[in-house]
């Protein structure tokens, strides 16, 4: 294991980068040294880089490779726990001034640093992208970071992953900065969001669908989504299979889940679990192109299904996309057994406008 130094203000590329005295100006100049998944890098807090195009970092592919923000005061070498810092985007961190991406690949543990492309010109290619390429491994976490944009394109987005199944990301404790209401997470990837953040304008739609046959799944938990304030959790496009789940969330009240229109038996979809803008814990919906399922506590069953003294049922509405080979399903029913070894009898109740055939 090696540990590299990054610092602007006075680093230098030709250096080692193995002292603070001696550290590195740029990313770049760290990655050419030709790191390995055991190598650490520290960055103090107040490293600033202006990049002059568009830039492709490229971390080892096998896990392991850390890059760590911490506090500018710091000379430990290396660093100590109570040295981690956060960045404070656009004056710290890596910008850009123009219609430039800033792009992630390969695998790393980041701590704390802030990459927001600051476009003046508001052009589409002013956006992040985690995980672009699809012939190269990344798994990737991300902790207490900022991603974003200053442009007011609509099209300067954050895109986590591409069409790969090589790609797995998690984002514990990150910031998006939103450039203007219209802009939107895709995922393209396997992606787990805890706790997401939100800074700049308040999105129509949080997340939208990725075109061209992609299928990206996102775990979305423990957020306080209704501080975001989204209109919709996300927007439906056509040759899309995005499929989102939210968990134990905060939502706006009357949030939508999904927008627009079905064009594919696997296009986007939603699914809420115990998330909600009312002070419950039972919540559960879906909405996907086979129809939709919310909770629903007027029409229930006396006696029947219960969840913390709340009696519930499952209100679902099929559309003519569901059929016998790919039926709108039920979520899982979940009863707590007391005793080991002795079953309990679920008893189904249905009512509505549609019978049950003879052999259900």
């Amino acid at each position: 294991m090696t540990d590299y130094y990054l610092y602007d203000d006075d680093g230098d590329d030709g250096d080692s980068g193995l002292t603070w005295a001696l550290a590195k100006a740029t990313l770049a100049g760290v990655i050419a040294v030709g790191l390995t998944s055991a190598d650490r890098v520290f960055v103090k807090k107040a490293h600033l880089e202006s990049l002059g195009g568009s830039t492709n970092y490229v971390f080892p592919e096998n896990p392991g490779f850390q890059w760590i923000i911490v506090a500018t005061a710091t000379t430990n070498e290396p660093p100590v726990n109570s040295d981690l810092a956060q960045m404070t985007e656009i004056t710290e961190g890596w910008v850009t001034s123009g219609n430039f991406a800033i792009n992630l690949n390969g695998s790393s543990f980041a701590h704390g640093f802030s990459l927001v492309p600051s476009n003046v010109a508001n052009n589409s290619g002013a956006e992040v992208t985690i995980g672009s390429s699809t012939s190269q491994q990344t798994d990737c976490v991300f902790e207490s970071c900022t991603f974003g944009t200053r442009s007011t394109n609509a099209g300067a987005n954050l895109f986590l992953g591409a069409n790969a199944d090589s790609i797995r990301l998690r984002l514990t404790d990150c910031t998006y900065h939103f450039g203007a209401v219209t802009q939107e997470i895709l995922v393209k990837s396997h992606v787990l969001i805890q706790n997401l953040g939100h800074t700049g304008s308040t999105p129509t739609s949080l997340f939208k669908g990725v075109a061209s046959d992609s299928h990206g799944h996102a775990v979305i938990e423990n957020s306080d989504i209704n501080a975001i304030g989204p209109t919709n959790l996300l927007e439906r496009v056509s040759d899309s299979g995005t499929q989102l789940e939210f968990r134990n969330c905060k939502l706006p009240a009357g949030v939508t889940l999904v927008t627009g229109s079905v064009d594919r038996w696997s296009a986007d979809s939603v699914e809420v679990f115990n998330s909600d803008s009312a002070d419950t814990n039972y919540r559960y919906a879906f909405d996907g192109p086979m129809g939709t399922i919310d909770t629903e506590t007027t029409i229930v069953r006396t006696g029947g299904a219960e969840h913390g003294g709340t009696q519930y049922s499952f209100k679902m509405v099929s559309t003519a996309n569901s059929v016998f080979a790919m039926p709108l399903e039920t979520p899982e029913f979940v009863i707590w057994n007391e005793t080991v070894g002795s079953p309990i009898t679920v008893t189904v109740q249905a009512t509505g406008s549609e019978l049950p055939q003879t052999d259900d």
